[in-house]
């Protein structure tokens, strides 16, 4: 299969190799948020049906949280919901299109010469009728309620009302009834509500109130099909002219009709289409619509280089009447990206560390809301902090409120130096942080509340991080003369601590081609550069999707850091390791590599996903490791033949730099046989049910 490329830098370079080391970026062959899902979930993809036709009007901005589409709206999963790729979305969330597949890999139909990829389906919508709340507004003095008991109509004077904190008698305090209104009968405040009607004295007949008054829809009310659509977004491929998003259009007992398209191009704003339903055949219990995206795969002999593509965005997908062909607004005041970190400088601490010090929280909120309407709106906000490792309650305080003029943007910025994060005796936390705004109970901005809500984990574990955890390129050195090019991260400790292992988030490439050993490196820094090396444990390649998508790479010594210090890898081959990078965190500043001989920064706003582990507790299997060091090779260098020193009980394995398994074989206290193997540097790794070890081995002849 072929697999197109993208290089943020230097395209031209790129044929069947790299002519020269070089610092790259690469989209994500594969899609960890899904894999992860589906792993957890167990979800079959066909367990959706269509079930009962859903009612008119229709809406979905894609805000509630998930990673598949929500079932109540969409009949398949192929596209991702998410909260990350969205360029500047009119609302919080987003449904992207792209070459990936409900599991998060690549379609099997992917071709070079473009396939149909991902589909987003309507269940079936009833557009033949339509139900709307019965403004009514009568005197509760005018009401009757009709006792079926005994079939009389129970006059006003019967009947009560809740005007707190009173209880008033229709009659006797007569008010205004609406049908939100809730109305009891006798003494006894039976509701009675559903139960009430009219009487014309012109033709003394009663009348029944109707909570909600059915109509039939017609090309007459202008129904339109809106949606926003944007090419690429934040982090994605951009699609090329022969790609495209497309949109088509059903009826019981008919085939898709094709009704918009849109080639590809580089990423751009969000543009919204509005689309007429005008074609009589459409007023139908049944009307369905459906996006699609065709891809194309380009050429590529790098496995460590495949990667998604051709991605599109959709959002705010309505369909509703008394509407017009430039109708760009909605009575909806939205939130638009997500919180971040209440952290100075990082994502994530150690608690430990964190319990420490005073004063390391940032001592602001802050977070973008918009006004999609062309009206002043008044919004409500409040925030509410809790602890979920306890499940208590930290803070539920009101934000004040904000008048927001039409088709504006407005940010809240709120200092508070409030403690958020009050300290507990467990080892680790996590509080949600949840900001909520509100600014109307009328039932037309019921399908909007969504978006009204951002939520954020801040947690304290034994890590330090500057990413968000989610991974939207992959980032590595790559080329001629890259086998021994270094990269280096910057942190500090917030106190005196054993560094004991890192966390690391590699991205899955095509035949896990990037499963190349490193050495897993700590330098000392000077100059706010890496300087010595302190610490490099060779032996080690990328794993994947490990706890919390991360895998660990336990040290096998414990180092005593105080300060500011480097942590990252030197690499054995040219290949690209292809480690995770996230664009919504800029740490470029803190991150070198060394390909030539001197540190620079690299290129690439961002950051990569590697987290230094701290802690003060002693090592849990300090006797197993002390033996472990122990172990012996030897002759090291060798020719023919090997012995190691360990029980008979080890699995031995001896891997090539570029991480090809070259021999397996059980110790049995005998020599081992390596004549067959090429002269050159290998890595010896050996393992039991209790230990593992890993040595370099050096055939010399």
């Amino acid at each position: 299969m072929a697999y197109k490329i993208i290089l943020i830098l230097f395209l031209s370079f790129l044929c069947s190799r790299i002519s020269n080391a070089q610092v790259v970026l690469v989209p994500l062959e594969s899609n960890p948020v899904l894999e992860k899902h589906l792993k957890e979930n167990f979800e079959n993809p066909k367990s959706i049906k269509a079930n009962d036709t859903i009612s008119f009007p229709f809406f979905d901005d894609f805000s509630k949280y998930s990673v598949y589409p929500d079932p109540s709206n969409w009949l398949d999963k192929e596209v991702f919901i998410n909260q990350s790729y969205g360029d500047n979305p009119p609302s919080i969330g987003v449904a992207t299109f792209d070459a990936i597949n409900f599991a998060g890999q690549l379609h099997s139909n992917a071709t070079a010469s473009g396939f149909l990829s991902d589909t987003l389906t309507s269940k079936p919508i009833n557009l033949s009728t339509f139900s709307q709340k019965n403004n009514i507004s009568v005197s509760t003095a005018l009401l009757f309620y009709y006792e079926t008991a005994t079939g009389i109509y129970r006059p006003a004077d019967s009947l009560y009302y809740v005007d707190f904190p009173l209880v008033l008698n229709c009659a006797t305090s007569p008010g205004t009834y609406t049908i939100d209104l809730q109305i009891s009968y006798g003494f006894t405040y039976m509701d009675v509500s559903d139960s009430l009607y009219t009487y014309n004295s012109l033709t003394s007949s009663y009348t029944h109130i109707e909570k909600t008054i059915i109509s039939n829809l017609s090309p007459s009310d202008s129904l339109y099909l809106s949606f926003y659509y944007q090419p690429q977004g934040i982090g994605g491929n951009e699609p090329e002219p022969a790609d495209s998003l497309v949109l088509e259009f059903k009826v019981p007992g008919s085939s898709w009709k094709h009704i918009w398209s849109k080639p590809g191009s580089a990423n751009k704003p969000f543009s919204q289409i509005l689309i007429p339903l005008l074609n009589p055949s459409y007023f139908i219990k049944g009307f369905q619509f459906r996006f699609k995206n065709y891809a194309s795969i380009g050429i590529s002999t790098i496995p460590s280089f495949a990667s998604n593509v051709d991605m599109w965005n959709i959002d705010y997908v309505k369909i509703d009447k008394d509407r017009h062909y430039n109708d760009s607004l909605s009575n909806d005041v939205t939130c638009v990206y997500n919180l971040k970190t209440l952290l100075k400088n990082f994502t994530a601490v150690p608690w430990a560390h964190y319990k420490s010090i005073t004063n390391f929280k940032t001592d602001t909120l802050k977070f973008l809301y918009r006004n999609l309407s062309d009206s002043l709106i008044n919004v409500q906000r409040r925030y509410k902090i809790t602890n979920q490792t306890n499940n208590s309650i930290i803070f539920d305080r009101s934000l004040g409120n904000e008048n927001i003029a039409g088709l504006a943007d407005s940010i809240l910025s709120r200092r508070d130096t409030a403690n958020y994060f009050p300290f507990t005796t467990a080892e680790n936390a996590t509080f949600e942080v949840k900001l909520t705004q509100t600014y109307s109970t009328l039932d037309i901005h019921a399908p909007y509340r969504w978006n009204d809500t951002l939520k954020y984990y801040q947690r304290f574990d034994k890590h330090y991080a500057y990413d968000d955890g989610t991974t939207e390129y992959g980032f590595g050195l790559a080329g001629n003369n890259s086998q021994n090019g270094k990269v280096a991260f910057k942190f500090y400790t917030l106190k005196p601590d054993t560094i004991r292992g890192v966390y690391m988030y590699f991205n899955r490439t095509l035949y896990n081609a990037n499963q190349k050993f490193f050495y897993l490196t700590i330098w000392n820094a000077a100059n706010g550069k890496p300087s010595t090396i302190r610490y490099s444990q060779m032996g080690e390649r990328p794993e994947f999707h490990g706890l919390n998508e991360f895998h660990y790479y336990e040290l096998d010594t414990a180092l005593l850091i105080t300060d500011t210090f480097f942590v990252g890898w030197i690499q054995t081959t040219q290949d690209l390791l292809n480690i995770g990078f996230d664009l919504n965190n800029d740490q470029s500043s803190k991150i070198f590599y060394n390909i030539t001989g001197s540190w620079q920064n690299i290129p690439y706003a961002g950051t990569i996903m590697l987290r230094p582990v701290f802690s003060t507790l002693p090592f849990t299997n300090i006797n197993e490791a002390l033996e472990i060091n122990e172990i012996a090779i030897y002759p090291n260098p060798a020719s023919d033949f090997i012995h190691i020193n360990v029980s008979n009980d080890f699995i031995v394995q001896i891997f090539d730099l570029t991480g090809r398994s070259v021999l397996e074989t059980k110790t049995d206290n005998e020599q081992i046989n390596i004549s067959n193997i090429p002269a050159g540097i290998y890595i010896i790794r050996g393992s039991n049910k209790n230990n593992q070890f890993t040595r370099k081995l050096i055939i010399n002849r």
